[in-house]
């Protein structure tokens, strides 16, 4: 339990180890295996991203980047106000878009969903 308290919870003194609950204890290591979760979660995110930004299409005989810029890739401007509200139909609209660009089934109204 010690080492666990030093290892993951930063814990500098085993006074503060004496005063911690064993109901205490076990929420931490609950807390301390959902950050493991996103930390997992977080380095599969960065690798589908890296994925999608090297993403090549076949336009004729030639393949092309399906994300041409990063801008195109992320749009920092939308994302700012998807954080600051945009619903949830908007969010499975623009990734709806984003599946059909990465087929390279991609309509005109289809377009303004990813490029805003």
């Amino acid at each position: 339990m010690a080492l666990n308290c030093f290892r993951f919870f930063g814990f500098r003194s085993l006074d503060e180890v004496d005063r911690l609950s064993i109901k205490e204890y076990e929420m931490l290591c609950e807390a301390e295996q959902y950050k493991q979760l996103d930390k997992q979660k977080d380095i599969a995110l960065g690798a589908w991203l890296t994925f999608l930004a090297t993403a090549k299409k076949k336009v004729g005989k030639q393949l092309k980047p399906v994300y041409p810029t990063f801008e195109s890739f992320f749009d920092y401007s939308k994302e700012l106000k998807r954080m600051k509200g945009e619903t949830v139909n908007e969010l499975k609209d623009r990734y709806k878009a984003l599946q059909e660009r990465l087929t390279g089934n991609v309509s005109t109204h289809d377009r303004s969903n990813i490029n805003g």
